[in-house]
């Protein structure tokens, strides 16, 4: 992070009140001075997490979610 100024923070929970909301925080408030972009967030979107595997597809993010977010956070 301190070589490029720059955070994706990915993760299988939600981006609210979670482990990426957490970690997101503590990047931006121990490394503020070395961010050239926000921190962007990575997860599930705020629903009940389903218990079916077909289910789980759609809520957990895959590659695209990410890589958008690596692009966005690049730009």
């Amino acid at each position: 992070m301190r070589k490029t100024g720059r955070a994706v923070v990915c993760g299988e929970d939600s981006v609210f009140a979670g482990a990426v909301s957490e970690i997101s925080a503590m990047v931006s408030e121990q490394c503020f001075s070395d961010l050239k972009a926000p921190v962007v967030r990575v997860g599930s979107p705020h629903v009940p997490m389903p218990f079916s595997a077909e289910l789980v597809k759609h809520v957990v993010p895959d590659a695209d979610p990410v890589s958008a977010a690596v692009r966005q956070v690049m730009a």
